[in-house]
């Protein structure tokens, strides 16, 4: 995290894992402004595009990747031209942002839960948009995941259609 200044970490509620695992009830964040008194670099002024209380706690897989595809639309529209964006989600936000940018529709939850079982701790996975084509693809990331006993190698192309 020595990243200059201008580099925040935005904090979004819409990349929250699928709500179906929550049994009934959201967990208690710490507020973004503790997080920035504990010394993370927070952008304070940014605003959720979802706020907390306005996420359903009986969706279905189908509409987590809906969420997803939202909020992926809105991070693209919102900043254009900033390059190389990461976003950094749980282990079903791997899929339900990555499916709906490459236009395909969202996994059977039978296959997205065991899907989303199979991605190890810091699973990773790059998106390239090509413009001219209007497409996303999955791409090779640029570091491997973090491999230790209990947490086997995540194929990033195990998300591929």
């Amino acid at each position: 995290m020595k990243a200059p200044d201008k580099l925040k970490i935005r904090i979004e509620p819409c990349i929250f894992e699928w709500l179906a695992w929550c049994k009934g009830i959201l967990p208690k964040w710490l507020p973004v402004a503790e997080l920035a008194v504990f010394g993370l670099k927070v952008d304070t002024s940014y605003e959720e595009f979802l706020k907390t209380g306005r996420l359903d706690l009986k969706e279905g897989s189908e509409a987590y990747f809906k969420r997803c595809n939202l909020l992926a639309k809105h991070i693209f529209q919102k900043y254009p031209d900033d390059g190389d964006i990461l976003i950094v989600g749980h282990a079903s936000s791997l899929d339900g942002i990555s499916r709906p940018l490459q236009g395909l529709s969202s996994r059977p939850t039978k296959e997205f839960c065991k899907l989303v079982q199979s991605v190890p701790y810091c699973g990773c996975v790059t998106l390239q948009e090509y413009k001219e084509f209007g497409i996303w693809d999955l791409v090779q990331p640029p570091f491997p995941t973090l491999t230790h006993s209990p947490n086997s190698r995540f194929d990033w192309r195990s998300l591929q259609p």
